[in-house]
């Protein structure tokens, strides 16, 4: 095999799959060793594929392959024997060699024919026919271009392709040509769920996603430690109350010990999983709250968790209900959203007064809560 000098990866893009394969992970050899759970990026299942042609123009009647491009002349100044030496190209060339020595620029069809060893205009974008445009003459339906019949096979994973052979040069020059046309993504930034299948990776960005991944988890840690020993044990327990795991589940109910509540935290940061790259994203949410001094929000946003906790705010029907309130409508049915729940207690807190004998809201949530023996500081 000969030294690979290019190398791209293209990639699923990423979307829900109802049986789960989303979910599904692998180990990559790194630099530093095996690194666990990386996602599959999976939407299909391991033995189904998708296949591409080179595109097609109708408006010129060719294909697109990008191999009309110019470029500039690696031969120029050369002579057509060491052209003949270094590549193993067919007689063909022989009248024409002179002529491309001379040249600044050349097609890159000609300078892959040659690198290939293949007869001039082997890779030609021309189509012989089309479903649209069928021969007269049945004997050329066996005559279609070599680029005609050639195919991208992706399989649900990172495919990866390099320059190493002929067939791998050429899809390269498809996966550049499927994604100049928009049939596939030019990269994770432009992947559209709804209109592709695929991206094309950056060059090392599996490693860069890595190194980047490492990052946020050591930042992540250093701010689980600051709150452990900087904000106290309330304002911990407040966090392993308020995060959810990955079905949005609470991870942490009733007041258990100190040390399995510090374990919850940490388990929550530190577990290699599929999904801890949003836990660190919602602790860092949260967390990002005590560090701005947005403490009332936090305190509200805990105050409401306990509350759905200990059923004096119920979720049902995808309805957040507060039970003791079932004869007044403006505030037994509080909607589905949980953030505007939240926010609606923290304006209630606003204008909170413990003396006022004026209705509040967040009065009468704090009043319910403190029947339930919750910590609240």
């Amino acid at each position: 095999m000969k030294n690979t000098t290019k190398q791209i990866w293209v990639n699923p893009v990423e979307r829900i799959s109802f049986q789960g394969r989303h979910k599904q992970v692998y180990e990559v050899l790194g630099a530093n060793g095996l690194v666990p759970t990386v996602s599959k990026r999976k939407a299909k299942e391991s033995g189904t594929t998708s296949e591409y042609p080179f595109p097609y123009n109708s408006q010129t009647g060719k294909l697109y392959t990008t191999l009309d491009n110019m470029i500039t002349n690696p031969f120029k100044g050369l002579e057509p024997s060491d052209i003949k030496t270094k590549y193993p190209i067919p007689e063909s060339w022989n009248e024409s060699l002179d002529k491309i020595t001379k040249q600044d620029q050349i097609k890159k069809q000609t300078f892959l024919e040659i690198k290939h060893g293949v007869e001039p205009d082997y890779y030609t974008s021309d189509v012989k026919y089309t479903m649209t445009s069928l021969p007269t003459n049945i004997d050329l339906y066996n005559t279609k271009s070599f680029l005609s019949s050639l195919k991208l096979i992706l399989y649900p994973r990172p495919n990866e392709f390099n320059d190493s052979t002929p067939r791998q040069e050429l899809l390269l020059c498809m996966v550049e040509a499927l994604a100049d046309t928009n049939i596939i993504a030019k990269n994770s930034e432009s992947a559209n769920s709804a209109l592709h299948d695929w991206y094309v990776a950056k060059e090392n960005e599996m490693e860069d996603k890595i190194a980047k991944n490492k990052d946020i988890i050591e930042d992540a840690v250093y701010k689980l430690v600051k709150l452990k020993r900087e904000y106290g044990d309330y304002r911990t327990y407040q966090m392993a109350i308020m995060l959810t795991d990955n079905v949005g589940n609470v991870i942490l109910k009733g007041k258990p010990m100190k040390s399995a509540i510090d374990n919850t935290l940490s388990d929550y940061v530190n577990s290699e999983t599929s999904y801890q790259m949003k836990n660190i994203s919602k602790f860092n949410t949260m967390m990002n709250k005590l560090l701005n001094n947005e403490h009332e929000y936090y305190d509200i946003q805990y105050l409401v968790q306990q509350a759905i906790n200990n059923k004096v705010i119920g979720h049902r029907d995808n309805q957040y209900l507060w039970h003791s309130k079932a004869g007044n409508q403006d505030v037994y049915n509080l909607g589905n959203n949980f953030d505007k729940l939240v926010n609606f207690y923290y304006n209630e807190y606003q204008t909170y007064n413990q003396d006022s004998e004026i209705t509040n809201w967040y009065k009468d949530l704090l009043e319910e809560l403190q029947t339930k023996n919750i910590w609240i500081e």
